[in-house]
């Protein structure tokens, strides 16, 4: 696969994801997706349609959107998936934040990895399960927000569509020590994200364990392309 018809597979995978969520906006050729419940940039973002071509009173209206629901105007974009809005929001004043390194792995690449000694991983969807991986992966991502009953629901919305959340637990005393999540599959194409592990088990191969996990059972649920954005530590394991 070559890399542009990556870019724009990934590209439409981000504009169906965002258009999952019950709240989305659409300004312009952008999709908006706000949480209501965190600040937390991670769930609050804009990304462009593929080959998006924004007017300045477009860029305009997006920014009016985040500051209406107190959120800091932010975007996230493939790169060479929209070559014009990039330029174009550079010249309204935006600045370029991160350019992440993504890892692919297509169907039947997948690498059966050992379970490190001592812990156990599991696909979860228990509530109790579910408030405990986002505990760690607040606390991983340094996000100060306890794990509540949102996040349950936000995970087992998830869940429902064919996601799917990994958790790993230290099999002498039960502690949750890491955790990752599977999104469900866009046109075949899915992402594993949010891959955390509680410092104190950082080195095990625990977040590769985890990654290896979500990505062959998402290629057993119609996935055909599974991607995997390298922002912390856990992903750079990986």
């Amino acid at each position: 696969m070559s890399v542009a018809n990556f870019s724009l597979l990934v590209a439409d995978y981000m504009c169906a994801d965002i258009t999952q969520r019950a709240n989305h906006i659409r300004v312009g050729p952008f999709l908006v997706g706000l949480s209501p419940h965190t600040a937390n940039l991670g769930y609050n973002y804009a990304t462009p349609l593929v080959d998006a071509r924004p007017s300045q009173s477009d860029i305009a209206e997006l920014i009016s959107v985040f500051v209406a629901h107190d959120r800091t105007p932010r975007f996230e974009a493939v790169a060479g998936a929209a070559p014009d809005a990039e330029a174009a929001l550079i010249a309204a004043g935006f600045t370029m934040d991160q350019r992440l390194a993504t890892l692919a792995c297509g169907i039947d690449e997948a690498i059966v990895l050992a379970m490190p000694e001592g812990i156990a991983i599991q696909l979860v969807s228990a509530d109790n399960d579910l408030l405990d991986a986002v505990d760690i992966q607040n606390k991983a991502y340094g996000d100060p927000a306890s794990a509540g009953l949102h996040d349950v629901a936000r995970l087992q919305a998830m869940i429902n569509r064919g996601g799917m959340v990994a958790l790993a637990r230290d099999t002498s005393t039960g502690r949750p020590c890491g955790a990752g999540l599977v999104t469900d599959p866009q046109a075949g194409v899915a992402e594993v994200a949010a891959v955390a592990t509680h410092a104190a088990y950082r080195r095990r191969g625990i977040a590769s364990s985890l990654a290896s996990l979500l990505t062959r059972s998402a290629h057993e649920r119609a996935a055909e392309l599974v991607f995997l954005d390298v922002v912390g530590p856990a992903e750079e394991a990986v």
